[in-house]
């Protein structure tokens, strides 16, 4: 149904609604432990190998960036460091919010939510694991691209692979957090703003 809006403009209202409906089912079900929906503790003993991680895919982020940019017309030569070099105070907005308003309600619906209600039907193994990269994956179908989905599967791997281990909402998130802003600096965001979709 075309409203005659931006397509974009219902994505993150509709994030944080299923975000506050998922946490408030989580929070009254007396089989999930809220303490995955924080723990800190696991966030400090992951952070080492979150930070190395993240260090190591950084160059990979950046590099995908410049060529997407440099040498293909999926992403405007101009589009490659943008917010950082022409937009800061944007850049600036999407570092302090981000991490709230977009990474940490999608891990609390994507691993959080995911893991618990699934975990009953798919088991704990792999089959959940890849299920799970696959649906954070097609999150970002609205955003109408294939760079978005593409992109999304390995950074889907990564963060629920952390939730798994940690079982902590907040190390995913934090995780989650990292990449995002560091893939709105290099470019990337341009695939996954909410304002490009459609």
């Amino acid at each position: 149904m075309d409203t005659g809006l931006p397509s974009g403009l219902f994505i993150f209202p509709l994030l944080i609604l299923t975000f506050v409906v998922m946490l408030l089912i989580l929070r009254k079900d007396p089989t999930f432990d809220n303490r995955n929906l924080w723990n800190l503790a696991d966030l400090k003993s992951a952070l080492r190998r979150i930070l190395i991680t993240f260090a190591l895919a950084a160059p990979v982020i950046l590099l995908a960036s410049w060529f997407l940019a440099h040498h293909t017309t999926l992403l405007p030569e101009s589009g490659f460091l943008r917010l950082p070099r022409q937009i800061p105070l944007l850049m600036l907005a999407i570092t302090i919010f981000y991490p709230w308003i977009s990474a940490y309600p999608q891990e609390v619906t994507h691993r959080a939510f995911f893991f618990h209600r699934y975990a009953p039907i798919l088991g704990s193994g792999t089959p959940i694991l890849i299920i799970n990269i696959l649906c954070f994956s097609w999150l970002h179908a609205p955003m109408w691209n294939p760079i978005a989905l593409i992109m999304t599967l390995p950074a889907g791997a990564i963060f629920a692979w952390t939730y798994r281990r940690t079982n902590s909402t907040l190390a995913a998130g934090f995780e989650h957090a990292l990449y995002g802003i560091w893939a709105f600096a290099c470019g990337l965001g341009y695939f996954v703003f909410a304002g490009n979709a459609g």
